[in-house]
């Protein structure tokens, strides 16, 4: 038989912010479809969940961009609202490129 892993040996997981400079110099392909899709969770405080869906509500904020706050939901969104997430996966928009993603004909 396993054994059981006592508690204590699952310690908290450190956690590290996620290096800006990667994100700021690799932009994703133009034209893809942006729809974020954010974790509320009622078992936070009130201003702590304003602050995360504003921001998150911020990374949609592109042209043909979509929001959808799944809520109840936890850290593993994708357990906690599976069907949220199928369904924004069924409804992707296209958004339209932005000044700067299109190119000249010809290239």
């Amino acid at each position: 038989m396993g054994a059981t892993v006592p508690p204590r040996a699952l310690a908290p997981v450190v956690r590290a912010p996620v290096p800006a400079a990667p994100r700021r110099s690799r932009t994703l392909p133009s034209g893809l479809p942006v729809t974020v899709i954010a974790a509320d969770d009622p078992r936070r405080a009130a201003s702590w969940r304003e602050r995360w869906l504003a921001r998150q509500r911020a990374l949609a904020a592109v042209p043909g961009g979509a929001f959808r706050p799944g809520a109840p939901a936890g850290h593993l969104l994708v357990l906690d609202r599976s069907g949220d997430v199928a369904d924004a996966l069924l409804h992707v928009r296209v958004r339209p490129l932005l000044p700067e993603e299109r190119r000249p004909h010809g290239r």
